[in-house]
This record gives structure tokens, C-alpha cells and sequence, in this order.
């Protein structure tokens, strides 16, 4: 991959998640079907954020990633707060300021679907998800995204 292909992976994916949360609150399903479905949306939403990470680390690369010295050790890892540490500590990339990554979200609940996230979920769910929660955790995501082209402006 090229790093522009990672910010357009993480609309997509955002995206995704956005139809997704909409056709859950129109739906009629029960409520184990729409908790499955809130499931897969937390689920997708790691990977909105591992996407603009990956972004900001190859930012300015031109060449395919794998061939970066930062493309081993822990950028290959699923776990975002290790992903946050590399990019800011191991690539010193600037992350000031942007909700979720280095500032945390007013509500509890909400940093702790970042914190708690893991690439597990796609074997064993969560029991539940809120959907309330989900909403604003998405909320954030896309405002990290925005706060992130800001700093990074897509060239």
C-alpha cells in the first residue's frame, strides 16, 4: 500500500460504519440481531482508526509502505494504544490535540471502546455494545479524521 490508500480505506470503512449505525436504528430486528450488528460496526470502527494511523506514519512516503523502516515491529500490532505509542514515540510524528489519540473524550465509556478494542472481536464479540455510545464513539472518529487532515492535508 501507499499511504494515501490508508486515509481512503478509513473513509470507506467510516462510511460503512455510518450506513451501518443508520440502517440499525431503522431496522425492526430483534434485539440480538441489532446487537450482532453494533458488534460488527465497533468492530470496523478499529480499523477507521488503524487506517488514519497508518496515514499519519507514511505520511509523505512515495513508495509502498512495506518498504519503511517503520512498516515493522509495532505498526504490524492490532492493539491501537501500542499503534498511538509507535506513531508518536517511535515515528515522532504530531498527534496534539486530536480526540481519542491524544486527548481523551469527556465520557468514560467512550475511551474505553478505544482502549478496549482488539482484532479479537471478529471470533468472539462483545456481549452488548451501546448503540448511544457506538454513535459518539463514531462521532469522535470522524472528528480524529478531520483533526487529522488538518494536520496532514491529503497531497
Amino acid at each position: 500500500m501507499y499511504y494515501k490508500e490508508y486515509i481512503r480505506s478509513a473513509y470507506r470503512h467510516l462510511s460503512t460504519c455510518k450506513q451501518l449505525m443508520d440502517d440499525i436504528k431503522n431496522t425492526r430486528g430483534t434485539t440480538s440481531e441489532c446487537n450482532h450488528w453494533l458488534c460488527e460496526v465497533y468492530y470496523l470502527s478499529g480499523y477507521v482508526l488503524e487506517c488514519m494511523l497508518s496515514y499519519v506514519l507514511f505520511y509523505d512516503y512515495n513508495d509502498h509502505v512495506k518498504n519503511h523502516k517503520f512498516y515493522y515491529g509495532e505498526f504490524l500490532t492490532h492493539n491501537l494504544t501500542s499503534k498511538v505509542h509507535h506513531v508518536r514515540n517511535v515515528a515522532h510524528c504530531q498527534l496534539n490535540g486530536i480526540v481519542l489519540i491524544s486527548t481523551s473524550h469527556q465520557k468514560r465509556s467512550i475511551n474505553a471502546l478505544f482502549s478496549r478494542w482488539n482484532v479479537d472481536y471478529r471470533y468472539e464479540p462483545l456481549q452488548t455494545v451501546s448503540y448511544d455510545d457506538l454513535e459518539a464513539y463514531l462521532q469522535s472518529i470522524e472528528e480524529a479524521k478531520n483533526q487529522i487532515l488538518n494536520q496532514y492535508p491529503i497531497k
